[in-house]
């Protein structure tokens, strides 16, 4: 059996529903278009990023999440274009959403995500986890699980 190195980068399959575990969460950050690293600046703002890259602010869709299954669940984070497959919608539509209308499309998209299997590869940067914040799993790719790839644990 081989176990993690400190410094490696490990992907791993795994299949589950998404849940979102606070509705409430900001559901995108405003990020620099040549790096996707986060910026504080206004939506379309002009500036010039750390990466070396002159850009406008942009908002990118982003999830801290849970995916379940029969044996746990384990923290995620979804960025980008994952994010919009699980939200249904790009970024650029939810910050152009009233709060209102925004709670209420969430709390949808998080009751119809309860009847949806999802296949995900995510991965886990040891070093990361040592230091970040969250301890969080990222999302590397997404995709809905058709009926027959939903696999039955008790079978």
């Amino acid at each position: 059996m081989t176990t993690l190195q400190p410094t490696e980068i490990t992907k791993f399959w795994i299949q589950g529903k998404v849940v979102i575990t606070n509705l409430s969460q900001s559901f995108y950050y405003m990020s620099c278009a040549g790096c996707n690293k986060g910026a504080q600046k206004n939506y379309n703002e002009r500036f010039f990023c750390l990466c070396g890259y002159e850009s406008t602010a942009t908002p990118r869709a982003r999830i801290y999440a849970q995916i379940n299954d029969d044996t746990g669940s384990v923290s995620v984070i979804l960025f980008g274009h994952e994010t919009e497959q699980v939200l249904g919608c790009y970024a650029t539509k939810i910050i152009e959403y009233s709060e209102e209308v925004k709670n209420k499309y969430i709390d949808n998209v998080s009751k119809e995500l309860t009847t949806k299997y999802w296949i995900l590869q995510i991965y886990a940067d040891q070093e990361k986890m040592k230091t970040q914040r969250y301890k969080n799993f990222n999302v590397y790719s997404i995709k809905e699980a058709k009926q027959e790839e939903v696999s039955n644990s008790s079978s």
